[in-house]
């Protein structure tokens, strides 16, 4: 009996084994295609930067990228609400000071190509 019984277990736990592979082979595939997809791109991200893709950390690109948006996010903001304080003061002078007002919309900021 106890021959007959592991020899069904077997057989079951081959069907059962069977028909998840049957089921996950091609969510495997595609997640392999996906993988290698990722690793192109990496790769091609490497050689926009010039970057030597055996020694670059994708983490740390990454990491880097997202502080550097959220940096130009916060800069691009200010330099908005700059913008609308000039133009409300400009609006709220008299008409013979705006002639006498600068252009730039931040208060008498120059740049200098030194």
């Amino acid at each position: 009996i106890n021959a007959e019984y592991m020899g069904n277990q077997t057989d079951d736990f081959k069907t059962e084994m069977s028909d998840f592979l049957k089921t996950s082979q091609p969510q495997v595939e595609k997640l392999q295609t996906e993988i290698e997809e990722t690793v192109n791109s990496i790769n091609k991200l490497c050689q926009y930067f010039g970057e030597d893709p055996n020694g670059f950390d994708d983490m740390l690109f990454f990491t880097n990228l997202l502080a550097f948006c959220k940096s130009f996010e916060v800069q691009n903001k200010e330099y908005l609400e700059a913008v609308e304080r000039k133009e409300r003061r400009r609006k709220s002078c008299k008409p013979e000071d705006q002639e006498l007002s600068p252009t730039s919309p931040l208060d008498n900021t120059t740049f200098s190509s030194e």
